[in-house]
C-alpha cells in the first residue's frame, strides 16, 4: 500500500502569513531567544548521522512566543528566532498536560475519622 497524503489537511507551517513572517525573522539573523546562543542560519535543518536523518539542533527554527495551542497567532510580534533544539525541547515541555494525554489519578485511602470504620 502506498502512502497517500490528504489534500484537505490544514498545514499551519504552510500558512502564507507564517511563511512571510518567518522569512523576515530569518533575514534579521538574531540570536536564539531561549538560550541567547548563535544560530547557524547557513546550516541545513536536516542532517544525517550514522545513516539516519535527524534535525540539526543548531539550525534556525521560528518559534511561537504564545503557542498556537494557547491561542497564539502567526503575527510577527508572536514569532521569535530559536535554535531547533531549544524550540523542540521547550515546546514539548510547554504542551505537557495540554496534548490530550492524562495521567492516572493517584489512589488515596478513605478518611478514617471514627473507629467504627475500621
Amino acid at each position: 500500500m502506498s502512502f497517500i497524503t490528504r489534500p484537505d489537511r490544514e498545514r499551519w507551517d504552510r500558512d502564507p502569513e507564517y511563511m512571510r513572517n518567518r522569512a523576515i525573522i530569518r533575514a534579521q539573523r538574531r540570536p536564539c531567544a531561549r538560550c541567547g546562543g548563535v544560530i547557524a542560519y547557513d546550516q541545513p535543518y536536516w542532517i544525517t548521522v550514522n545513516g539516519r536523518r535527524r534535525g540539526n539542533p543548531a539550525s534556525f527554527h521560528c518559534g511561537h512566543i504564545i503557542s498556537r495551542h494557547q491561542g497564539g497567532s502567526h503575527a510577527l510580534n508572536n514569532l521569535q528566532a530559536e535554535h531547533a533544539g531549544c524550540s523542540i525541547r521547550d515546546g514539548a515541555r510547554e504542551s505537557n498536560g495540554h496534548n490530550g494525554h492524562t495521567t492516572a489519578p493517584i489512589m488515596t485511602w478513605p478518611q478514617l475519622d471514627t473507629s467504627k470504620r475500621w
